[in-house]
């Protein structure tokens, strides 16, 4: 779906050091989605895992494998992927929140420019496990 920002994730994923993957949950619905994403993950060095629908019983095992949630929905009414991020693998869990004018703000109420994804990710970067 186009609210989930997948170009604003494969930007982020250039930006990221060569060892980063993108492992993506869920059903994508548009067969050319999976051929956009494999074919700029090839153009930036960077596997794409896409891996459909993962059973609830599942998820434990999956997210035990990653190290970051990302989430770049430019709206969720109940972001269960972070929530299951945190629930399944005790994270803690930062957000950015957009207010009326359009500014993004992260949990600890930095600047940044709607779609400033590089200050969003030296923001987080310490938080990133290496």
């Amino acid at each position: 779906h186009p609210k989930k920002n997948l170009p604003l994730a494969m930007q982020i994923m250039a930006e990221l050091p060569e060892d980063y993957e993108l492992h993506i949950a869920g059903e994508i619905q548009v067969p050319c989605t999976a051929e956009y994403l494999n074919h700029i993950g090839k153009i930036i060095r960077r596997p794409v895992y896409l891996y459909g629908h993962i059973d609830r019983k599942a998820l434990d095992g999956w997210w035990e494998q990653m190290g970051v949630c990302l989430s770049t929905s430019l709206s969720e009414g109940n972001p269960n992927n972070v929530i299951e991020a945190g629930k399944h693998t005790g994270w803690s869990i930062g957000w950015y929140d957009i207010d009326d004018d359009g500014r993004q703000t992260f949990s600890s109420s930095s600047y940044f420019e709607p779609y400033d994804y590089r200050s969003m990710l030296a923001e987080i970067a310490p938080l990133i496990p290496r």
